[in-house]
């Protein structure tokens, strides 16, 4: 070979040195020279040193990007067309279907497209390495069956593939690469010099290309530390193609200045990186902000001045777009309905969405009211009908269902599809097509880019592609939608080149900046997630001649260092994030900048501490809360207590302040309403039912002895329930799967309970949902409550509380005999949160407690947990007394009984009654009980805290 290699070193600028050497050598005839980069990025950089050296009007080189070099030179020996990746898929699935092993992904084409989608990639991978294809006798078990299908026959799929593209009249971007490899001299004869600058790993095509390139004379210009040894894929470039590279400059040495900052989260990092930028960038190599995370830059605009120039070259995912966003949504409403019912809670999120709103015009105002009554409604599932019948049939919402909810009625093939998709995106758009047209607002500009993928990219595979006139059902195609907007990028390009470069990290190839803010240097994203095609793992790829994937990390390390290298200064933020939760999981530095501390720790000659260390930790500028101990009381509240006191004092009104005594300012002073919740079912409604249910069931035995082993009838109990299911509300509310699991459910827990009673002795049955009232003897306040039922045994009386949802809590027998004992001598409890949890502590069970207390000649009280999930703990006994906890010896005494009934917790419910008087605030307790579930959530003034 006769072509030449030389080495750039990174802290001279690639670019700006090459661009020297070049105009050095051929200034006169510029238009003879030819120039091919990796991207089009670094080309565009090259014309732009080219102009800051000739001033005025010139020609310039031909100068090219690879991938554009190779499309213009490939039509020449082949004008096929390239197939879009969709089209790829379908013809694979034509291919596999009906093969062994393909039958789990072959059932339609819409549950294909994913795989299909991989196979194609395994193929166009062996065309860019110009490996022949090779079945593989035994392919791992570990594969999923259809893949270990794809490889055993992977020549046989591939010969049929590419018979298939070439009679149907296209290629792929690897074959037109292939091709041009085996048959360059055909169309590539140049009058003057070839470059080729800045390549690094090369594909076998691309070094085929590559040899025969340099044997007409071409050389290769190189970017790499002439001090340090070759990353391994660059001397395998090297050693293939012969080359011994010369030094073509040697700069001064420097190293960039680094600074390190960890920062607690996205919006502190990119104020502060917002706050170490120049004013006005005076050249687009000035400074650079590297984004590895394509998902921050909505934040990174946003924290940026308004007037500050941007240029962005990165892909950003269009699925985040205002259309994007109203079309998934729309797709979720289609889904889920039920028949011709729709989730109301689905259709919400739609109406409320930005360009709905836009859509139902100046009526959008009224959407508020609108939402109370679906809410007050209750039903989670709604008709088309029935919502404009609440609506009281206004023309903007008949007009909005005609025209978005019923539009893809009819639709059965992809071409379909396509055609109501242009509709609904033209009549959304159209009360904002001024904004779009002008696109100022980041939301704007983004929604152009995904129109434009949209045209360019999505609409033509369900428009033209061979599957179009397929029959494919509607909710395939909203899967094949949702997986096309998936692989689909904003492609942001970055021109013209003006003020602060936004890049990702493969973006920033060749080129070189004064300043470098890099952002997220976490683990997680520096290096790139590795994306790995499950069909062909890092193991297997050797026995098919396929290079390994960690190459790609090498390269990423590559690009990295000789990034940082090229600068002079260099501000790099890491989010440091060291607690774990389900939500917020730790955040690791990147192990590129742990080399970096590495080095500099080398340097000097001494390790970091966290004290004395490299790493400025970003102060958050949070101020402490006041202490807030809950919501004061004055006068009026307190008259409004004693108000409430005078009347019948029920549990639940005592649980809702030992819980919390904000709750019960809400709910009991201020008498505020839950607001209408859309759920599946009304829990409390159903429990009131089944309370219902199992009166009736034992009303015949009312002051009859029950024997569970001869009286138990689970058909009538059944009979009974489902005749009140059928008659209340909840059943209407209810979805067809919904009433099937809570109908069932329901049967079981009934079923069950009647088995648990076998266990039991016979009993006589006193009371069914009777009312008791007593006077507390020394505060002279009634006290009130409902009991389920009460049972006679030869052990006693029992009161039984039917609980049908989550579990209760209760005190053990030590606990219990513990509080007997301190309560020879119960102190006086302090109106303060301390005196609340004293309480709380010792009455978890306040509401047997009560009832024991209104029902004096009972020994014992039960909650019957119907929800629970192991039989023998449906019953929970407050004190352990047989029968229904035959502990021989191990329960409460009638005379420790007596006591805790008669003296202990009049006592205790003495004290509560105090602090209910006598405290300052409405206390917020540090961790309340089902806070996150509270009806009052958003108007408590401690929810920050919680």
């Amino acid at each position: 070979m006769s072509g030449k290699a030389w080495i750039i070193p990174p802290q001279a600028g690639f670019l700006p040195t090459l661009t020297r050497e070049i105009l050095r050598r051929h200034r006169e005839d510029l238009p003879r020279v030819t120039v091919i980069f990796p991207t089009r990025r670094a080309a565009h950089f090259f014309r732009y040193y080219l102009s800051r050296h000739l001033r005025g009007s010139f020609f310039l080189p031909r100068i090219y990007a690879f991938s554009d070099w190779v499309n213009e030179l490939s039509v020449r020996l082949d004008p096929r067309p390239i197939v879009p990746p969709a089209e790829r898929a379908w013809w694979l699935y034509r291919i596999v279907s009906g093969r062994p092993g393909f039958e789990q992904v072959t059932e339609s084409f819409d549950r294909f497209l994913p795989w299909g989608l991989k196979f194609s990639e395994v193929l166009e991978e062996f065309e860019r390495e110009a490996v022949p294809l090779k079945d593989l006798l035994e392919p791992p078990e570990d594969l999923p069956p259809h893949g270990r299908a794809f490889l055993a026959a992977l020549s046989e799929i591939g010969r049929d593939f590419r018979e298939i593209l070439s009679g149907a009249g296209v290629t792929t971007p690897a074959a037109r690469l292939r091709l041009l490899s085996e048959r360059l001299p055909e169309v590539f004869s140049p009058e003057g010099p070839v470059y080729l600058c800045g390549f690094a790993a090369l594909s076998r095509a691309e070094r085929l290309l590559f040899r025969q390139l340099l044997e007409l004379g071409a050389e290769v210009f190189l970017e790499m530390d002439p001090g340090c040894r070759a990353p391994d894929f660059l001397a395998e470039v090297l050693r293939d193609l012969k080359l011994s590279p010369e030094i073509l400059s040697r700069p001064r040495s420097r190293r960039p200045r680094l600074r390190f900052f960890a920062a607690a989260d996205v919006h502190q990092e990119v104020r502060e990186a917002a706050r170490l930028l120049p004013s006005n960038p005076e050249t687009p190599d000035e400074v650079l902000i590297l984004l590895p995370v394509a998902g921050h830059l909505l934040p990174l605009l946003y924290a940026l001045p308004e007037d500050l120039p941007v240029n962005i070259t990165l892909g950003f995912p269009v699925k985040r777009s205002l259309p994007a966003t109203f079309l998934l949504l729309l797709f979720e409403l289609y889904e889920k309905r039920l028949a011709e019912r729709y989730p109301v809670l689905t259709y919400l999120s739609l109406l409320k969405h930005p360009y709905a709103r836009g859509v139902l015009g100046p009526w959008a105002a009224e959407l508020h009211a609108f939402e109370t009554r679906l809410r007050a409604h209750g039903s989670p599932y709604l008709s088309l009908s029935e919502i404009e019948d609440l609506a009281g049939g206004v023309d903007p919402l008949r007009r909005f269902h005609r025209e978005f909810l019923t539009a893809f009625y009819g639709v059965k093939t992809p071409r379909d599809f396509a055609r109501v998709l242009k509709e609904v995106l033209h009549r959304v758009l159209e009360p904002h097509r001024e904004r779009l047209r002008e696109a100022r607002e980041n939301r704007e500009i983004l929604a152009r880019h995904f129109l434009y993928a949209f045209e360019s990219e999505i609409l033509p595979v369900f428009e033209s592609s061979s599957f179009s006139g397929e029959p494919i059902p509607l909710e395939g195609l909203f899967r094949m939608f949702r997986e096309l907007l998936q692989t689909v990028s904003a492609p942001f390009e970055g021109d013209p080149l003006c003020g602060v470069q936004v890049m990702g990290l493969l973006e920033t190839r060749l080129l070189s900046f004064r300043k470098v803010i890099v952002l997220d240097a976490n683990e997680g994203a520096l290096p790139s997630p590795e994306e790995i095609n499950p069909l062909l793992p890092e193991g297997l790829r050797p026995a098919l001649s396929l290079p390994r994937r960690s190459r790609q990390e090498a390269l990423e390390r590559y690009y990295f260092d000789r990034l940082i290298a090229s600068a002079k200064e260099v501000e790099i933020f890491y989010l440091s994030v060291t607690e774990s939760s389900s939500r917020l999981p730790p955040r690791v530095r990147s192990r590129y900048v742990e080399a970096l501390l590495w080095a500099e720790e080398k340097r000097k000659g001494k390790l970091f501490t966290p004290e004395k260390g490299a790493v400025q930790h970003l102060r958050l500028s949070l101020t402490a809360p006041e202490p807030f101990p809950g919501i004061p009381r004055g006068e009026a509240e307190r008259r409004e207590v004693e108000r409430l006191l005078s009347g019948e004092i029920s549990a639940t009104l005592l649980e809702t302040y030992l819980d919390c005594p904000a709750r019960f300012y809400f709910r009991y002073l201020l008498g505020l309403k839950p607001p209408e919740r859309l759920t599946e079912y009304d829990a409390t409604a159903l429990g009131t039912l089944i309370h219902a249910v199992l009166e009736d069931y034992f009303r015949p035995y009312l002051g009859r002895e029950y024997l569970p082993r001869e009286h138990n009838d689970p058909s009538r109990l059944l009979a009974l329930f489902r005749e009140r299911f059928e008659r209340d509300g909840l059943s209407r509310q209810l979805g067809p799967e919904r009433r099937f699991f809570v109908e069932k459910t329901a049967e079981f827990r009934l079923r069950r309970y009647l088995q648990s009673l076998e266990v039991l002795p016979p009993f006589r049955i006193l009371s069914l949902e009777e009312e008791e009232r007593r006077e507390h003897p020394g505060l002279g306040l009634r006290f009130r409550g409902k009991l389920d039922r009460v049972d006679e045994f030869e052990t006693g009386r029992v009161v039984l509380d039917y609980k049908t949802g989550a579990g209760v809590r209760s005190l053990g027998l030590r606990r219990l005999r513990e509080i007997l004992e301190e309560a020879r001598n119960i102190p006086r409890v302090e109106p303060t949160l301390e005196g609340l949890r004293f309480l709380r502590d010792r009455l978890p069970d306040l509401q047997l407690l009560l009832y024991l207390f209104l029902r004096p000649e009972a020994g014992e009280a039960v909650y019957v947990q119907l929800a629970s999930g192991k039989g023998r703990e449906i019953f929970k006994p407050l004190f352990y007394r047989p029968p229904f906890s035959p502990r021989s010896g191990d329960f409460l005494r009638e005379e420790e009984i007596e006591r805790l009934r008669e003296r202990v917790f009049p006592a205790l419910l003495e004290r509560l009654i105090d602090h209910l008087l006598a405290a300052p605030y409405f206390f917020i307790p540090e961790k309340p009980p089902g806070c996150r579930w509270c009806d009052y959530l958003y108007a408590c003034p401690g929810r920050k805290r919680t």
